[in-house]
């Protein structure tokens, strides 16, 4: 959170000290996306009253309560001393569901009931097992159905493409659509094209308590194999075991603490200024005035640049920086995008030498202030293994400097670019943040620390706040089930299922964020 904030207030200051940059006066209802409010051809001017300001100063996270819903229950009587030492789920017998223990019942009547019940509820096993492969409920757990959501009938079209995007909506479109058809539910199921079924579950207390199930429950290497290829399995993605991944994120950590991003304010500084100098005179026109810029794209490139500057830590040359942000993109295009997997392999392999031997260099002139140079040289004092203190393997620090880019690149250039373009809507909004930088500036000079943005940034911060709450990411890192478990004590999601949280849905079923 510290490196992201960072990272989106400090490029938003060098903007506003940009001369001749001209942003739009207009009023607008809040978008659902930024393809709506694009689409947007007319200036609206309503009065106040029934057209509010897209920016407010609500701070997402302050005062946000959600109605209170059954808890989450993980039922499994292997685990019955572990759920009696946990208040958030209970453990429940299993239902028998063979005919031949049916329990005798009161009358006649009941027991015919019972037993067609559990012989539909057989035959339904039977025809999930034929036309959808793995989908089949838990038998164990009949009283509980699945979460509601089509499967697509098998003779006609298979699956879902949970990656598609397009350049109006952006990633997630599948995620925003299949919900508005199924009138958002908190939890609804669907399958890929691989045919493998998942869950995607919504609402702040509901993807806690599903979370909280991780290394218990949940495992993260059983899912989206295409991530593992473009990120690598050395990640702190893909540690299942809880002391590994404890272990791993603290040593992964050191290089975005809240130390590190302040000794970093300076170089981040430094780097949205030449990108707003090289953006000011790209588009310069032949009469010297500046012309159309593509926010999007100088978004983009701001936070690669900050990729191969201080991730990295690379030395490169005014001809290889071109070179990398193309390199970059090829291989990111690989996340949403399965015909250019073998173009965004290529790019990889591409990053890794690049990052290979940066680590030589500073095997052998020791460490600087980046952030792959943090992960190299840190250690762990604290955990015995085998009397030595622990390091990041090779791999490792390969693999984690490939997901900090993948996790922080597109993320943050994507809220910068709906900062800029709801304040290109709202000019009162962005009056009122200039004002405030140019107090700042006015007190303490030019250079930004850690510090002022921490404590004299109130309301640029609460822009920002706004636009993660309306601009939410899109997506979020998928685990496996390794037992059944039950969700609001009303679906069962079976074992080997995935399960996916979506943040837009959470913020758009809200009705205190939304």
């Amino acid at each position: 959170m510290h490196t992201r904030m960072t990272l989106v207030l400090v490029p938003i200051l060098a903007v506003l000290s940009a001369k001749n940059l001209i942003l739009v006066d207009a009023w607008a209802p809040p978008p659902r996306s930024l393809a709506q409010a694009v689409s947007t051809s007319k200036v609206m001017t309503p009065s106040i009253s029934s057209r509010r300001p897209i920016l407010t100063l609500m701070s997402l996270g302050n005062g946000m309560k959600e109605p209170k819903r059954n808890s989450l229950t993980v039922n499994d009587p292997k685990k019955k001393q572990w759920h009696c030492q946990s208040k958030l789920f209970a453990s429940q017998a299993a239902v028998p569901s063979s005919l031949s223990t049916m329990q005798p019942t009161s009358s006649p009547f009941s027991r015919l009931r019972q037993w067609w019940k559990q012989l539909f509820y057989a035959l339904k096993r039977k025809v999930y097992n034929v036309l959808w492969k793995g989908t089949a409920p838990d038998s164990r757990y009949s009283e509980y159905s699945l979460p509601p959501g089509p499967f697509r009938c098998p003779l006609r079209r298979f699956g879902f493409d949970v990656r598609e995007s397009t350049p109006e909506g952006g990633p997630g479109v599948f995620f925003k659509r299949q919900a508005a058809l199924l009138q958002y539910p908190r939890v609804w199921k669907g399958l890929t094209k691989t045919k493998d079924p998942f869950v995607v579950v919504s609402g702040a207390s509901t993807v806690k308590k599903v979370l909280n199930l991780e290394f218990d429950m949940l495992i993260s290497n059983a899912v989206i194999p295409f991530s593992a290829r473009i990120v690598g399995t050395n990640s702190i993605r893909f540690a299942n075991d809880k002391k590994e991944h404890s272990l791993l994120r603290k040593l992964v950590g050191a290089g975005s603490s809240a130390e590190a991003v302040r000794e970093a304010v300076p170089l981040l500084q430094q780097t949205a200024q030449l990108q707003l100098d090289h953006l000011m005179e790209s588009s310069k026109t032949e009469n010297g005035n500046i012309g159309v810029i593509c926010i999007e794209d100088a978004c983009h490139d701001f936070t690669l640049h900050v990729a191969w500057r201080q991730i990295l830590g690379l030395r490169l040359e005014k001809q290889e920086e071109p070179i990398f942000l193309e390199q970059t993109r090829i291989w990111l295009s690989g996340l949403f995008d399965s015909s250019a997997m073998e173009q965004s392999m290529a790019a990889r392999e591409y990053l890794v030498s690049l990052i290979d031997n940066r680590i030589k260099e500073l095997e052998q002139e020791g460490p600087d202030g980046s952030t792959l140079s943090k992960m190299l040289f840190a250690t762990d004092n604290e955990q015995d293994y085998d009397d030595t203190p622990r390091r990041l393997t090779r791999d490792q620090v390969i693999d984690n400097s490939l997901l900090l880019i993948l996790a922080g690149s597109d993320t943050s250039a994507g809220t910068l670019t709906a900062a800029i373009f709801s304040m290109g809507l709202q000019q009162n909004v962005w009056r009122q943040v200039v004002e405030e930088q140019q107090e700042l500036m006015n007190r303490q000079g030019s250079k930004l620390d850690k510090s002022q943005l921490d404590q004299d940034c109130p309301y640029l911060e609460a822009v920002i706040k706004e636009t993660m709450r309306l601009f939410p990411i899109i997506g979020g890192s998928a685990r496996a089930t390794e037992e059944t478990v039950v969700i609001d004590g009303e679906y069962q999601v079976p074992k080997n299922w995935a399960v996916l949280y979506d943040r837009y849905q959470t913020h758009y079923c809200c009705p205190v964020t939304f």
